[in-house]
């Protein structure tokens, strides 16, 4: 009976839905990093309702275009806003580890700042309690936000 309980509670629906983003400000490098973790599931339910098909990621039968479609839909959900200009940022690729999908992506030639506007609306659409946790270091400073379905901007000012 015990067995038959962690089977079946192991494959249930996580309650918690999240993601964790990382910023990091390399000065000497005038680089923006940016790593997104999304639960890979997750990301597979808003990536059907944002474009209507199955992506199966990590599987033998993800889809071909998947980068590309993938990197669209964060494009679409988050922006940085650097002093008052939006930055394009250019995907480096993506990672598999356990449930996890992990997204990087750069931004070069960035000088030093004063304020970053950050929009993160990843996943909200497929998951309403969605909560974006972005962890920003620059300057020597951490800043961290948790961006929702109630407010998915807010500025830094460093």
């Amino acid at each position: 009976m015990t067995v038959l309980i962690f089977v079946l509670t192991s494959f249930a629906k996580h309650e918690e839905y999240y993601s964790i983003t990382n910023i990091q400000y390399k000065e000497n490098e005038k680089t923006l990093q940016i790593t997104m973790r999304f639960f890979t599931n997750d990301m597979e339910i808003a990536l059907q309702k944002f474009y209507g098909k199955s992506f199966e990621l990590n599987t033998d039968r993800e889809i071909a275009q998947a980068n590309e479609l993938i990197e669209e839909y964060i494009k679409q959900k988050f922006n940085l806003t650097i002093d008052g200009t939006l930055i394009n940022y250019d995907w480096i690729g993506k990672e598999f580890e356990k449930d996890s999908i992990y997204l990087y992506f750069e931004v070069q030639n960035v000088e030093p700042f004063k304020t970053v506007e950050i929009r993160n609306a990843c996943l909200i659409d497929a998951c309403p309690s969605q909560e974006n946790i972005v962890k920003f270091k620059a300057f020597e400073t951490y800043k961290s936000l948790i961006l929702n379905k109630q407010k998915d901007t807010e500025a830094i000012i460093f």
